[in-house]
């Protein structure tokens, strides 16, 4: 069957993804989406007509996650390039739903910056 890695993207990504509610024709902001664990299987069951928006901080993830999407014939992600900071470069938008998966680790760095702002 391949990889751990290759079954995640070929099924089993889809399958806990629609698990917690995401559908054909939903529009997705994967928060934190690396080189798209989420994003791509996502990308997949949303369809064509919507989009995946992945943001990161990390260029090359999201560089690498756009060859991933490509290779898979994914036209509908499109990448956001975060500085880090509170502000998020994305226009005012509605989503149907925010992934926020594995980026648990970063909470205590955004609560002190958060904390130091006000």
């Amino acid at each position: 069957m391949g990889t751990d890695v290759e079954k995640w993207f070929k099924e089993e990504g889809a399958k806990v993804l629609k698990k917690v509610g995401i559908k054909e024709n939903h529009i997705i902001l994967d928060f934190g989406c690396g080189a798209g664990t989420y994003s791509l299987p996502a990308a997949k069951i949303v369809g064509k007509k919507e989009q995946v928006f992945a943001l990161d901080k990390s260029k090359s993830k999201l560089d690498e996650l756009i060859r991933k999407a490509k290779s898979a014939g994914l036209d509908n992600i499109k990448t956001v390039e975060a500085s880090g900071k509170l502000i998020i470069p994305l226009e005012d938008r509605f989503f149907d739903v925010v992934l926020l998966y594995d980026i648990l680790h970063f909470l205590e760095r955004a609560l002190a910056s958060f904390l130091s702002f006000r």
